[in-house]
C-alpha cells in the first residue's frame, strides 16, 4: 500500500477473470453498469494516493468511463472525510474521521443514487434526526461463532422516519467501517486480542501496561512468560524473581544462521537470516533431557526492529534457566511486496492461501 508502482493491475484483472470462470464470483459483465466512487487524500501515508489511481485503472476494465466519480485532490490523511467533524484533514489518527470541509457521505451517496439527493447542512451530529438509530445483535446473520469470522456481536442501523412504515420504499446502503473504527473504537479487539497476542506482558520491564507502542513488551506486573510456560508444562515450574534482564543467567544465549532451516531464500519466506536461542546451563550436555519451546515474536518485534530485545527481555530465558527449557526465537522480517511491512508471521495468508493447512 506504500508502493503503488508494484501493483500490477493486469494480474488483478486476470485473477478476477479466473475466479469468475471457476464460478467463484458472479460474471464480471454484471459490473458494466455499476457506478464507482473513489476518494483518496493526498496526505494519506497509510494507503498511498497512487493506490486510488490503481483502483480506478482496475474498474475501468469493467465499468463504463462515464460511471466514475473520483475525488483525489483533498489534503486528507487516512480517514473518512466530513464537513465539520473529526481530526484535522491532513492527519492520520483515531477516530480516522477527518474534517476536510467535504461531506464524503453525501457526495458518495448522491453520485451512487443518481445525483438528486437532498444535501444536509451542519456538521455530523449537530442536527436532531427524526429517524431511529438502532443497535442490534448481528450474530443472527453470521454462520458459526462471530469471533471466528472477525465480526463483533453488535451492529448498528439508522432507519429514517419516512422508512418506518412497512409499505415504505427506501434505498439501502451498507457502510463498512475502516480498521480501528469498529464498535467502541474496536475496544473488543484491542482489549481482548491485542493484549493477549501482540503485547508481551512482563513483571518489571517494558512500556506502561496500558500502552500500545514499541517494543510491545509491557510492564504489567505479570510474568507472562512464566504463567504461560508453567501452565503448558503442568504447573510445577520454578518461578524466577526480578525483572527480565536483571539476573545473570548461567546458560548461553546464541545468535545463529536460520537459513539452514529455510527452503529457498529467506527473504522469499519473509524470514530473517538470523535467529536466537537460549540453552540453559543444565541442557548443554548432550545427554541432558530438556524441554523445547519455540517463541514467536509479534509484529514489529523481530530483529530488524528490536535487535535481540524480544529474545532477551520478555522473561523467557529466566524461566528457561530455572526449569531446563531450551527456547528458540525464529525471526521474521518485513516484505512490502507481499503486504507484510511489519514483519508479522503469516497468520492471514500473505505468502500462500494454504497458510492454515498442513500443505503450507
Amino acid at each position: 500500500m506504500a508502493t503503488p508502482g508494484v501493483v500490477n493491475v493486469d494480474s488483478l484483472i486476470q485473477a478476477t477473470e479466473d475466479f469468475a470462470n471457476r464460478g467463484g464470483i458472479d460474471p464480471t459483465i454484471n459490473m458494466q453498469n455499476d457506478k464507482v466512487y473513489v476518494f483518496h487524500g493526498t496526505a494519506d501515508r497509510t494507503v498511498y494516493p497512487g493506490i486510488g489511481e490503481k483502483v480506478v485503472d482496475y474498474y475501468t476494465n469493467y465499468v463504463k468511463p462515464e460511471n466514475f466519480l473520483t475525488e483525489m485532490t483533498k489534503t486528507s490523511g487516512h480517514g473518512f472525510p466530513t464537513d465539520g467533524y473529526g481530526v484535522a484533514c491532513d492527519t492520520t489518527k483515531s477516530p480516522f474521521i477527518n474534517d476536510c470541509g467535504y461531506n464524503g457521505a453525501y457526495e458518495m451517496l448522491n453520485y451512487l443514487y443518481g445525483g438528486n439527493l437532498v444535501r444536509p447542512f451542519g456538521a455530523p451530529g449537530s442536527t436532531t434526526l427524526a429517524g431511529t438509530f438502532y443497535e442490534f445483535d448481528q450474530t443472527q446473520f453470521i454462520s458459526g461463532v462471530a469471533s471466528s469470522s472477525d465480526l463483533d456481536t453488535i451492529a448498528y442501523a439508522y432507519i429514517p422516519s419516512a422508512c418506518v412504515d412497512s409499505g415504505s420504499v427506501c434505498k439501502l446502503h451498507v457502510s463498512l467501517h475502516g480498521c480501528l473504527q469498529g464498535r467502541c473504537k474496536d475496544t473488543f479487539i484491542r482489549d481482548s486480542i491485542i493484549k493477549t497476542f501482540t503485547l508481551q506482558p512482563t513483571d518489571g520491564y517494558g512500556v506502561a501496561c496500558d500502552t500500545t507502542k514499541s517494543p510491545f513488551i509491557n510492564d504489567c506486573g505479570y510474568n507472562g512468560a512464566y504463567e504461560m510456560l508453567n501452565y503448558l508444562y503442568g504447573g510445577n515450574l520454578v518461578r524466577p524473581f526480578g525483572a527480565p534482564g536483571t539476573t545473570t543467567l548461567a546458560g548461553t544465549f546464541y545468535e545463529f544462521d536460520q537459513t539452514q532451516f529455510i527452503s529457498g531464500l529467506a527473504s522469499s519466506s519473509d524470514m530473517d537470516t538470523i535467529a536466537y536461542a537460549y540453552i540453559p546451563s543444565a541442557c548443554v550436555d548432550s545427554g541432558s533431557v530438556c524441554k523445547l519451546h519455540v517463541s514467536l515474536h509479534g509484529c514489529l518485534q523481530g530483529r530488524k526492529w528490536l535487535d535481540d530485545e524480544y529474545a532477551k527481555m520478555t522473561g523467557y530465558n529466566e524461566v528457561a534457566e530455572l526449569n531446563n527449557i531450551i527456547v528458540i526465537y525464529p525471526q521474521a522480517t518485513s516484505n512490502f511486496l507481499d503486504s507484510n511491512p511489519n514483519g508479522c508471521w503469516d497468520w492471514w495468508g500473505y505468502l500462500d492461501s494454504l497458510f492454515g493447512t498442513s500443505e503450507y
